[in-house]
C-alpha cells in the first residue's frame, strides 16, 4: 500500500508536491487537512493531524473507540495493524516508526533483539 503524501515527508524540503492549505473542517485554522486512507470514513475524519490523530504507517485516522493508538520510540501514533508487526524495544516495548527502521539495526546486539536509547540511557525522550 503506497504512504499518503502526509506521511512520506516531514520537512518542506524533502516534499516536492504543491502545498494545498485550506481551512481545517474540524478546528478553522488554516492547515493541511487531510482525507483519511480508511474507505469507510468519507469526510467525517477530514482535518488537520492537529485534530484528527492518523497513523504515521497507514495515514488513516485513530479515532473510533474501537482503534487503539500506540506510541512509537520516536513519538509518532500507529494503528495496530501497524504496530503489531514491528520489533520492539526488549524493555519498554515501543518500535520504531517506518521512518526511524534504520535506526534500529544500529542498536540491535547478536542475538537480533534490541533496546532503545530512551532505555540504554534512562530517559524518555527521543531526541
Amino acid at each position: 500500500c503506497a504512504l499518503p503524501i502526509y506521511s512520506s515527508f516531514r520537512s518542506l524540503d524533502e516534499d516536492t508536491h504543491p502545498m494545498d492549505v485550506e481551512f481545517c473542517p474540524k478546528c478553522q485554522e488554516v492547515r493541511l487537512a487531510f482525507e483519511c486512507a480508511r474507505m469507510s470514513c468519507g469526510d467525517r475524519c477530514r482535518g488537520c493531524l492537529h485534530c484528527i490523530p492518523r497513523c504515521e504507517g497507514c495515514g488513516r485516522c485513530i479515532t473510533d473507540a474501537n482503534d487503539e493508538l500506540a506510541e512509537t520510540i520516536c513519538k509518532d501514533y500507529l494503528c495496530l495493524d501497524c504496530w503489531i508487526p514491528l520489533s520492539k524495544c526488549n524493555q519498554c516495548n515501543r518500535p520504531f516508526c517506518p521512518r526511524h527502521a534504520d535506526e534500529e539495526t544500529k542498536l540491535r546486539d547478536r542475538s537480533s533483539r534490541f533496546v532503545c536509547l530512551d532505555c540504554q540511557y534512562g530517559s524518555f525522550q527521543y531526541i
